[in-house]
């Protein structure tokens, strides 16, 4: 990191908070999927959120979420899974 210019720092900060902002933008737009999962039912369908495949349901709709966690299986065989997606960041395209 360049110290000594004022010039040459502020332009490397300024990249850094560029680079960090366009990071942040990606991950907010994969943090609005949810993923569920279900161990009694692989094949559950949930009215207005599609159905279970082979036990899992990727929903991004916020409405879709709302329907699942208010289906009277959820917390009973019907589990939210998290996601962790920082890994996501070192493959995206920059």
């Amino acid at each position: 990191m360049p110290y000594k210019d004022a010039e040459r720092r502020r332009a490397f900060d300024r990249g850094r908070k560029r680079r960090r902002r366009a990071d942040q933008k990606k991950m907010e737009a994969l943090a609005s999927i949810r993923l569920y999962y279900s161990s009694k039912f692989p094949c559950l369908y949930v009215n207005g959120a599609g159905g279970f495949i082979g036990g899992f349901l990727l929903v991004r709709d916020q409405a879709a979420q709302g329907r699942v966690e208010e289906h009277h299986e959820f917390g009973v065989s019907v589990f939210p899974v998290q996601l962790d997606l920082s890994c996501l960041l070192k493959i995206l395209p920059k």
